[in-house]
């Protein structure tokens, strides 16, 4: 084989190896809703995935909360939420019949109830799209359908995990299965019956509390990020390992030994 023929030869090869890793890699989802809380300006934190730039975040009694170490302290009752309802993202959701959601939180302590609103996206304290509250030391997670009831339940319910200290959340939903993820592992998988043709459109969401005012939680948030499809277990997983310039804070290994699920 002359020169000539083993340089072809030698090309095909690189070329034939790089659209094999170009087709091994996937596209990174990217949120329809995506909030961190580095740097607040005039009482408003923006939107930053891009899409829907006109459902930013506003805080409610900002004596009540503490903006340090690139999120937002809940230090007594109070919250954040949405500048208006996200009616074209809900109807999205209700299109494809799926979501996700991705939080970034630490909880101030384990004692509280209600269950305290993390997240909530609803009407009041019993109508609700969707939900995710600390029962002290557990998650809930509740999902409004058509078959459930309009205050989403019944709920996905955790054992008792939480620690004070930072955790990462992804709850997924579609073809009526709710999984949900802490630090990157599958911890619930639930079968949920009936779809979200259902969800209210004019409903606002809440970080830190209900619409009421009166399920407070009290805690750190760093980030939230909401998406309009199911996202795979092994990006949920990069997402957790790329984590958030806060992820300094997260040994991966201790997390593996605290945590017990």
């Amino acid at each position: 084989m002359n020169l000539r023929a083993v340089s072809f030869v030698i090309s095909l090869f690189f070329l034939a190896d790089t659209c094999l890793v170009t087709a091994m890699e996937k596209p990174k989802s990217v949120a329809e809703l995506s909030y961190d809380f580095k740097s607040p300006s005039n009482n408003i934190i923006l939107n930053k995935s891009g899409s829907y730039s006109d459902i930013n975040l506003k805080f409610n009694d900002q004596r009540k909360i503490q903006f340090k170490d690139d999120g937002i302290h809940f230090i007594e009752g109070s919250s954040a939420q949405s500048t208006k309802p996200p009616s074209s993202f809900i109807n999205e959701i209700k299109k494809n019949n799926s979501l996700s959601l991705e939080l970034w939180f630490k909880p101030a302590n384990l004692i509280q109830k209600g269950p305290a609103r993390i997240f909530s996206l609803s009407g009041g304290t019993s109508d609700r799209n969707l939900t995710i509250g600390q029962e002290g030391k557990a998650l809930q997670i509740r999902i409004r359908t058509t078959r459930t009831s309009n205050n989403g339940l019944p709920a996905m319910k955790t054992n008792q995990f939480l620690k004070t200290q930072m955790t990462h959340v992804f709850y997924t939903f579609g073809g009526n299965e709710a999984k949900l993820y802490i630090n990157g592992k599958l911890i619930k998988n639930i079968k949920v019956q009936g779809n979200l043709s259902n969800w209210e459109n004019d409903y606002l969401f809440f970080i830190g509390n209900e619409s009421t005012g009166n399920r407070p939680w009290l805690g750190s948030v760093y980030s939230l990020s909401l998406y309009k499809k199911v996202i795979s277990k092994a990006e949920i997983n990069r997402k957790f390992n790329a984590g958030t310039n806060r992820k300094t804070e997260i040994a991966v290994k201790d997390n593996e030994n605290h945590y017990r699920f």
